[in-house]
Parts: C-alpha cells; sequence; structure tokens
C-alpha cells in the first residue's frame, strides 16, 4: 500500500512556520486536482526565519514527509515550498525603456519582456531572489495605462511592478535541509500569494477582494482588483504573539499557553465564560477565568486589527473591495475574530473556503491552506509547462510570431 504507484500525477506543499511545518498532497486524477490528506509537525532547528540546525530542521522534515506518506499512503519525492513571514519582502519597482528614437512602433511581446526584466534588475538586491513579480501596470508614452501594451502603438513603455523576494542564503539553506531529507524543491512561492489562487475566485479578484493570513508571526494583507494584486502590506503580529503573552500574564510555559489560546481564548468580551480553568503549575493544579485569558490578548488584539484597518485603507482601494475579506491561517480560527475584523473595517468578513479542488474534507483547512496552495500552485506551473512544451512543437507558428515582431520592430 505504502509502495504503490499511482499513475496519476501529485504534487505537495510545504508550509514553513516558526512553529509548525505543514504538509499538503494534491493528485491530479482524472484531469481534475483532488486533495488527497495533509499533515503538521513541529519544526526544530529552524530559528528567527533561518535554519539553525541543518541536521534536525532536515530531520523534522523527513518526519512530517514520513508521516504524511503514511496517512495517505503514497510517496513523493518533489515538494512546492511555501514562505511567508520575515522569510519575504514586498517591494514596489519601477522601469521605462525607449522604444523608437523617432516616430512610433507597435510593441512586441519581446519590448514587455525587455522592460520587466529591467524593473527586475532594478528592483533587487545582490542578496535577494525574486519569487514573483506582479506587473501593476504599463504606461505608453507616460500617458496611455495599459494592462497589456502588446499590439499598440508607442514611442516610450513604462512598467510599474510588485516584487516578492526572499534572501539568497536563507532559501539555498531551506533547500539544502529537503534536499538533505531526501527531497528535491520543485518551486519556491510566497504563501499567502498562493493561497490567493486557491482561496479565492477570480470574480472575488476582479470585483475587490481583501486576503488576510494570519500566521504565526506575521499577518499579510493582500488586496486584489481588476484581478491582480494590487497592494501587499505585512503587519509583524501573529499568533505566536498572543501565545506569548498568555503565557507572560498567566505564567505558563509556551506550550501549555498555546493549548489555552486554542481551548479558551476568545477575541470578544462577550464570550467570555464564568467558570474557570484548572491548570496544572509545578506540582499543583490552579485555577484561570476565562477573563485573564481574554484580558492577556486584548490588547495586541486591538492592535492588529487596528493595523488591518489601517492596512485596507492606505491601499486607497477601499472603496473598491466589493466581495469583502476572506481570511486564513491559524490565528484565522481564534473565536470571534471574525466579527472584530467586520466591526472595525465595516466589510464583510468570512473564513477563506477552499476552491477548485475536488471536495475532501480536511480538518482545519485554514491551517493546512497555504500546504494545500502550494501543491495546487505547482501543479498550475506543470501544467502551464506542458502547455509551452506543446508550443514549442509548434515551431511554425513560433517562427511566424517571431517574424511579425522583427517586422515589428524595423518598420
Amino acid at each position: 500500500m505504502l509502495n504503490r504507484v499511482l499513475k496519476d500525477k501529485l504534487y505537495c506543499g510545504l508550509d514553513i512556520g516558526a512553529n509548525k511545518l505543514k504538509v499538503g498532497l494534491v493528485q491530479l486524477k482524472d484531469g481534475e486536482p483532488e486533495i488527497l490528506g495533509a499533515y503538521e509537525h513541529p519544526v526544530h532547528g529552524f530559528k528567527d526565519s533561518c535554519v539553525h540546525d541543518l541536521n534536525e530542521f532536515s530531520e523534522c522534515i523527513h518526519q512530517v514527509m514520513t508521516e504524511l506518506a503514511a496517512k495517505t499512503g503514497v510517496h513523493v519525492k518533489d515538494i512546492e515550498v511555501g514562505l511567508d513571514g520575515n522569510l519575504v519582502k514586498i517591494r514596489k519597482t519601477s522601469a521605462a525603456i525607449p522604444l523608437v528614437d523617432r516616430g512610433n512602433k507597435v510593441i512586441a511581446a519581446g519590448d514587455v519582456r525587455k522592460l520587466n526584466k529591467q524593473a527586475r534588475l532594478l528592483g533587487v538586491k545582490m542578496e535577494e531572489e525574486v519569487l514573483h513579480e506582479m506587473p501593476q501596470t504599463y504606461l505608453i508614452d507616460d500617458i496611455n495605462a495599459a494592462a497589456n501594451p502588446v499590439g499598440l502603438y508607442g514611442r516610450k513603455l513604462a512598467v510599474q511592478s510588485l516584487m516578492v523576494v526572499s534572501d539568497v542564503d536563507k532559501a539555498k539553506n531551506i533547500i539544502k535541509s529537503i534536499n538533505h531529507a531526501g527531497y528535491e524543491v520543485r518551486h519556491i512561492f510566497f504563501g499567502s500569494y498562493a493561497c490567493s489562487h486557491l482561496l479565492l475566485t477570480p470574480d472575488q479578484r476582479r470585483n475587490g477582494c481583501v486576503l488576510i493570513d494570519i500566521g504565526a508571526t506575521v499577518t499579510s494583507i493582500l488586496v486584489f482588483h481588476e484581478g491582480i494584486i494590487k497592494y501587499v502590506h505585512a503587519i509583524p503580529i501573529g499568533g505566536q504573539q498572543l501565545t506569548k503573552d498568555i503565557a507572560l500574564r498567566l505564567k505558563l510555559n509556551f506550550e501549555l499557553a498555546e493549548e489555552i489560546k486554542r481551548s479558551y481564548a476568545t477575541a470578544v468580551s462577550s464570550q467570555i465564560q464564568e467558570e474557570e480553568v484548572l491548570v496544572k503549575r509545578d506540582n499543583a493544579y490552579i485555577p484561570i477565568k476565562h477573563g485573564e485569558i481574554y484580558q492577556a490578548i486584548s490588547d495586541r488584539l486591538d492592535s492588529l486589527i487596528g493595523q488591518i484597518d489601517d492596512s485596507i485603507r492606505a491601499s486607497n482601494l477601499y472603496e473598491y473591495v466589493g466581495s469583502g475579506i476572506r481570511i486564513t491561517g491559524g490565528g484565522a480560527l481564534l473565536p470571534g475574530l471574525i466579527e472584530r475584523i467586520e466591526e472595525k473595517t465595516r466589510l464583510e468578513v468570512s473564513l477563506a473556503q477552499i476552491q477548485q479542488l475536488t471536495p475532501r474534507n480536511v480538518s482545519n483547512a485554514a491551517v493546512f491552506a497555504t500546504a494545500v496552495s502550494c501543491a495546487h500552485r505547482g501543479w498550475q506551473f506543470q501544467d502551464q509547462g506542458q502547455m509551452t512544451a506543446q508550443q514549442h512543437v509548434d515551431w511554425g507558428r513560433r517562427l511566424i510570431n517571431k517574424v511579425k515582431e522583427l517586422y515589428f520592430e524595423y518598420f
């Protein structure tokens, strides 16, 4: 059973968090992706967004993959990796290129590639690696804005882009750890951005939607409009800070504070229960009131919710958020948080649901959204790659397109 060979293709996503490794397995069955399973495991050897112990971190990766194989009955060798939190940076960049010295010309695909390359070179530092390039708008002759300038006339072409970058050495150490565990890295994604392709529908992205991904140390805000991502912001608050607040106020260790947060914490005072919680401290059990748990995290929650509202309004797209807010990540499961964000932002808020996959029950889907989304994104990239390969075989069409580009370039 464990070593069975599947004819259908498998895609595995790995979400590297501050406290947990999460994996999700997607199978392409009869041309449709289906979730086979998901699993999580505590992370060791990885601290402050860096690999601290190669062997220890690699062993964690090996263990979580082994457990996933035991749960699903299949093995994989290639992994789609999702990076979030302090492992990624978002940067704006722009560039412009002249098309001709005099007169005008028809803009070709080669011009757009040249311009995007220039924007990438201007926006990335030597120690960084580009994960995603997201052109926002193209400007022709400083006047005409276009989503796709190919085929239009112009003498000058400019672009404004968003870039997601990661530290080269940090990424290489993660890849080395995965290789050390016996696996190969196929792609690396910005996890929250990968989620958007699975958690948001095309209509939501077109009509305007906000995706909030609440991770362990960072909350990512992604604003979409007109079908593309328009704004990305990171708030340095996540579920781990709430756990630390509980641990500090109630004088508990981190593991126990995390358990209490998951079981008893709430974001609204109206949900505070009267009965007490018995917690073992040293050699005795002590009672803790639900109100104390709420008070421990209330200031941090107020700050997080306030910064979420500020971030959405700072995007200058608040009036265009027609499809409301979708939240995901482990922190999204805190009772009452959806209502608090809705009250503050005055936008419709709901827990993001996995779209486009054959239904399969996955407990705590918000927790595994990034891992499953990276696996799904890997399938999409592979599918695009197959299309490119087919186009490559069709050399006649490619030759015709090239001749057209050369004609427009010189005539």
